[in-house]
């Protein structure tokens, strides 16, 4: 740890260049300067409080968990783990993702967790996770936790450079607080504002490119009655997917007024204000390999190339036609190919092409005949029009939907997942991210929290008024999304612009005279675009009133009950 002499932007600026200079990609270091706080100063916290600055390593007596008082650990009736701000900073956690890999039955997805958290279904999807990924957590492997700041419930992520501890309460926290997953919470407890002068700066370059700035100061006003502390971060964060990136930018304001005017004898007020301004843009990284659309075509159907009239033909009768059709006229067509499928979700519309060494369009093609008014010559309908009927390109069928057009045993209640793509020497997803650039989330938010608190006879009884306000949105743009998030191969021989009586009527195969088609056998990634965009935006607004009495019965003045009873505190809360 180096130590940063004087406090001024220019020679933060020297340090933090001189860092990225001399550091290499897999090592962090950390800038940073604070002032101790003075051994004998002491700082008289209200019931409604707890602080890091009376922890000690990675050990917390009190918490605020199970009735929003501070309360001995050992007195909670329920399953609650207190993360020091010391344990935060020694394992270099920052948020879910990094924190939750640690502490007792807890899970986290994403690239550094320790499980996908993209459901048991026949489609592992982790498209809706990419937005919001602190959400991605479960706990006692039952579900996801409820995140909440300051106790109350909350859509922010959250960061370590204004976080002083993290509260995991495992189980039904809706006995106690009328709110919450069966899970439990998990809450983080923001910084204060507090009676001692304290700066902190740190500096931090780790791997792939990453770069983290964060900066704490506190400073007093008046002594004994006014604070303020402000801290901030930016963090660029790269992954070894290229080109995932995740930005943020966060600031943090806290006053804390304790007014000399209004201390008299044994009461006290304590006023607090607490807000927030942040952003997150980012391609996140995948955690899951794309499906797999290209080895069936090597592996069950020997590279053959197809003839999309042919494969939908269910009119004809002729030899090999109607690959894709289970049954003809009601018939079990003998000819179905049960690994056959949609060709990158083609639907009727035009589909458009790029090279991916060009951003310019490539070429455009409509695959499929949609008209319904051709006629037989009995005047019936046959949805034909020239000798063309329907028709529709075919793709590779992932193994879900070919375990159902198979028969496959079980396969009707979805127990045979598709297969994903590993093998690297066909497509490295361990350093590329299979949507390139063309993928996007973003996050913004302002919070604010303020409260009152007024104590009567040294913190015997008193109450506490907070309100809370959170404007939050996010969303996402992704070219790919549910099953689409696959590689495909091109299995159509020709285009479907050929004649209908090609090589006709000595057997030939209709239509087979089309435009020999250019990416035959070449692979590509597609998607329609229609389920992979949206956009979600909460506002919350809540107060809440804490009141509480306590007595020890075993004090001096009731000697004479026979024996010592302790009243627990007392609370009640209006929302």
């Amino acid at each position: 740890m180096h130590t940063i002499q004087k406090y001024h932007l220019p020679k933060f600026v020297l340090v933090a260049v001189s860092a990225l200079l001399t550091a290499g990609s897999s090592w962090a270091q950390e800038v940073s300067e604070s002032l101790e706080i003075d051994n004998e100063q002491v700082i008289t916290l209200s019931p409604f409080e707890v602080s890091a600055e009376n922890e000690q390593g990675y050990t917390a007596a009190t918490t605020l968990a199970g009735n929003r008082l501070n309360t001995e650990l050992r007195d909670i009736g329920n399953a609650v783990t207190v993360v020091t701000q010391q344990f935060l900073k020694d394992i270099n956690a920052v948020n879910n993702e990094s924190l939750l890999q640690y502490t007792v039955s807890t899970e986290v997805g994403n690239v550094q967790g320790n499980f996908t958290g993209t459901g048991d279904g026949a489609l592992l999807d982790e498209s809706n996770r990419f937005a919001n990924p602190n959400s991605n957590t479960r706990i006692r492997g039952l579900a996801a936790a409820d995140n909440t700041r300051d106790f109350f419930l909350t859509n922010i992520p959250w960061d370590g450079f204004n976080v002083d501890r993290v509260d995991l309460q495992r189980g039904p926290n809706s006995i106690l607080f009328g709110q919450g997953s069966p899970a439990g919470i998990i809450n983080i407890g923001t910084k204060q504002a507090m009676f001692n002068n304290a700066n902190e700066v740190t500096f931090q370059v780790s791997s792939f490119g990453s770069v983290r700035g964060t900066f704490d100061f506190n400073r007093v006003i008046m002594d004994d009655q006014l604070a303020i502390r402000v801290a901030a971060v930016t963090d660029n964060e790269n992954y070894k997917q290229n080109p995932a990136f995740s930005d943020t930018e966060r600031i943090f304001g806290a006053v804390r007024y304790e007014p000399g005017f209004l201390k008299r004898g044994s009461a006290r007020t304590i006023i607090k204000a607490s807000g927030e301004f942040g952003s997150v843009d980012s391609n996140r990284p995948r955690t899951l390999p794309p499906i797999d659309l290209i080895t069936p075509w090597f592996d069950n159907l020997n590279r053959e190339l197809f003839n999309q009239h042919q494969v939908q033909d269910d009119q004809s009768g002729r030899p090999n036609s109607g690959q894709q059709r289970s049954s003809v006229n009601g018939v079990v067509n003998p000819s179905f190919e049960p690994w056959l499928g949609n060709f990158g979700q083609q639907f009727g519309g035009p589909n458009l092409f790029f090279d991916g060494n060009s951003p310019t369009l490539n070429d455009s093609w409509v695959w499929e005949l949609r008209e319904d008014r051709g006629l037989r010559a009995d005047g019936t309908v046959d949805k034909g029009l020239d000798g063309y009927g329907f028709n529709r390109a075919a793709g590779i069928a992932n193994y879900s939907t070919y375990a159902r057009q198979a028969g496959l045993e079980f396969s009707e209640f979805g127990v045979h997942r598709n297969r994903q793509l590993t093998d690297p020497s066909i497509f490295d997803f361990y350093n590329n991210l299979y949507d390139g650039p063309n993928k996007e989330e973003w996050q913004d938010w302002n919070q604010f929290n303020a409260s009152i608190a007024q104590t009567f006879m040294n913190d015997k009884f008193g109450f506490e008024w907070t309100i809370n306000q959170e404007n939050y949105d996010n969303g996402q743009y992704a070219s790919m999304s549910g099953d689409r998030q696959a590689i495909y191969i091109d299995i159509n021989g020709i285009y479907g612009d050929g004649s209908p009586d090609t090589g006709l009527p000595a057997g030939g195969e209709p239509f087979s005279d089309g435009t020999p088609n250019p990416n035959a056998g070449r692979p590509f990634i597609t998607d329609s675009g229609q389920f992979g965009n949206n956009s979600f935006e909460s506002v919350r607004q809540s107060d809440r009133l804490t009141a509480f009495f306590r007595h020890d019965f075993s004090d001096r003045e009731s000697r004479h009950v026979s024996r010592p009873v302790v009243a627990r505190p007392y609370q009640c809360c209006w929302r």
